[in-house]
């Protein structure tokens, strides 16, 4: 019963048939009688009712849906007829259920009984009836507003499919309107394709993967029926006959990057330190561990509050002065020798290769609270980095972060400090040298062109959006499908096209070692066991992961 009353909500939902709950308890308060075929509930008025599958009615819903009928009112029954009523085996609701229609509990039956009721059809190409959208409209004087939007979860990797994909639809509403598109994005007004047709209004609009519709409907009056009926007939017959036999702007040369390219990073590169030897006494040292496991170890020997969701979380607990110190050494291999800079939430001391370093924190990584302190140069081969950091109740012990104009390599649970790459190629960064950075990456292509107009094209990408500059200049966005822009009138001669990759943080803050994609990204994510947890990195995709397409449309 559960699933027929969940299936008939959503078939109306995404059917867009625009419905209410009426409560059998309340309905006797609130009724106000049935005339010429409408159901007073409170102050709405309703046409036609549903009773979805039920076992037992109320008598006096009963009672109130026959004088509905009565009025001319519909009342639809899926299923069964009811065997109860208050309760009781009855046969009370036989009549009703006898004159009401009694469709079949599919949703193309349950549709098809309301379809003179309906007010908005959405359509695709193929004539059926789109089943992933819901809509809301309102009147706003004489005007009314339509928000259409996709209510069906989508899948967010870049590599899932149909990632790019898009629907044609037919959107009808009820009435003669003159329709404009509000683009919630760039807050333009626009007037879409669009006709009248038997007293109706229909509207093509091509929606993709993450795409809303705004849409304000303005009443026509009758002289301006032959205007409109002109601007659909000098639009949308072209895009119709294009979608028939396939045909598109072809442009006159395409250019895609194959090889390493220029490129900068917004912050400098990054090291996470996670796997450190510890110690208590800063003598003798316990085996290198992950840091989180060394904070439970230590947690579960001190009797203190776990911090991996189970316990009460340290920040929670009041402001408590940490009465011990850990210290924790850190190996980095390297086959350079760059500056760097430790960041770190909590130190008393620390020291470089022997040596104690003055902690002047000259500025923060990420988070105010996560402060930077200059260290020195590494040396070619191994580096020793000591860390004294207070430990109790309330505080934990955190990651550190080597920061440097460098290159990382990663070898399964074996990290390495290398020379920053000269230039990448378009693909995932993290092999590249930047497998923990989580900032910005800009990537130039230089190219060379006629008078023309050029369409950018970056379809699969691992980050928050993709910014565009055009010669040094900002000329849009890339975050939606179908992942692309045009920049318009571009002059004959040398141009440089540069995409900034906006890369989230997950490499860098992220469950290093979840072997599991968690979908909620709680405690549980950082502090997985068994075959969820592995030594080896597990880091995601990041960057522009296929060479972005360029074409050029000469003039």
């Amino acid at each position: 019963m559960e699933n027929d009353f969940s299936n008939v909500i959503n078939w109306l939902l995404f059917g867009t048939i625009d419905f209410d709950y009426i409560c059998e308890s309340l309905l006797p308060s609130q009724y106000k009688g049935s005339k010429k075929g409408l159901l007073g509930v409170g102050e709405m008025k309703y046409s036609a009712v549903i009773v979805a599958g039920v076992d037992t009615l109320r008598s006096t819903t009963v009672s109130i849906l026959e004088e509905f009928a009565r009025s001319g009112g519909k009342v639809i029954f899926l299923g069964e007829k009811p065997r109860y009523v208050d309760a009781v085996v009855s046969d009370v609701a036989d009549s009703l259920y006898a004159e009401a229609v009694r469709p079949s509990f599919t949703r193309h039956a349950l549709l098809g009984a309301l379809k003179e009721y309906r007010d908005v059809e959405i359509r695709k190409t193929s004539g059926e009836l789109a089943d992933e959208y819901i809509y809301r409209k309102r009147k706003d004087g004489d005007t009314e507003w339509m928000f259409i939007a996709r209510a069906k979860k989508i899948k967010m990797k870049p590599r899932d499919e149909w990632h790019n994909g898009c629907n044609e639809l037919f959107i009808t509403v009820k009435g003669i309107k003159k329709p404009y598109v509000y683009d919630t994005v760039n807050g333009t007004v626009e007037k879409p394709d669009y006709r009248h047709v038997n007293g109706n209004t229909e509207i093509k609009k091509t929606l993709y993967r993450f795409d809303s519709l705004l849409l304000r409907l303005e009443p026509v009056k009758p002289q301006d029926t032959t205007e409109c009926a002109r601007e659909y007939l000098n639009a949308v017959q072209t895009h119709r006959s294009d979608l028939q036999y396939g045909k598109s702007s072809v442009a006159d040369r395409v250019i895609e990057t194959k090889d390493p390219v220029k490129f900068s990073n917004g912050e400098p590169n990054v090291l996470v330190l996670d796997m450190p030897e510890w110690s208590e006494d800063g003598e003798n040292y316990n085996s290198a561990e992950e840091m989180l496991r060394v904070d439970y170890a230590l947690r579960k020997k001190y009797g203190y509050p776990a911090a991996d969701g189970h316990d009460v979380q340290p920040w929670v607990i009041g402001e408590t002065k940490p009465e011990k110190s850990v210290y924790l050494r850190f190996t980095v291999d390297s086959s350079i020798s760059p500056l760097v800079k430790l960041a770190f939430e909590d130190a008393e001391n620390v020291w470089f290769n022997g040596a104690e370093v003055a902690l002047c924190k000259d500025g923060y990584f990420t988070d105010k609270r996560i402060y930077t302190a200059s260290l020195g140069r590494l040396v070619k081969g191994k580096n020793e980095i000591v860390v004294k950091t207070p430990f109790g109740k309330r505080t934990s012990l955190e990651n550190m972060f080597l920061l440097g104009q460098f290159g990382v390599s990663v070898n399964g649970a074996n990290t390495k400090v290398v020379a920053k790459p000269s230039g990448l190629t378009f693909g995932s960064i993290v092999n590249q040298g930047f497998p923990f950075y989580g900032a910005d990456i800009t990537y130039e292509i230089p190219f060379e062109c006629d008078d023309c107009d050029v369409k950018v094209t970056a379809s699969l990408f691992a980050a928050a959006l993709v910014t565009v500059k055009f010669d040094g200049k900002d000329v849009g966005r890339i975050a939606y499908a179908p992942y692309s822009l045009t920049i318009s009138d571009v002059a004959k001669g040398k141009h440089v096209l540069s995409l900034t990759a906006h890369v989230t943080r997950v490499n860098c803050f992220g469950g290093l070692h979840a072997c599991t994609d968690v979908i909620w990204k709680g405690p549980n994510w950082w502090y997985t066991q068994g075959t969820d947890w592995a030594y080896e990195y597990q880091l995601k995709e990041a960057g522009i992961l296929k060479s972005p397409v360029i074409e050029i449309f000469n003039k």
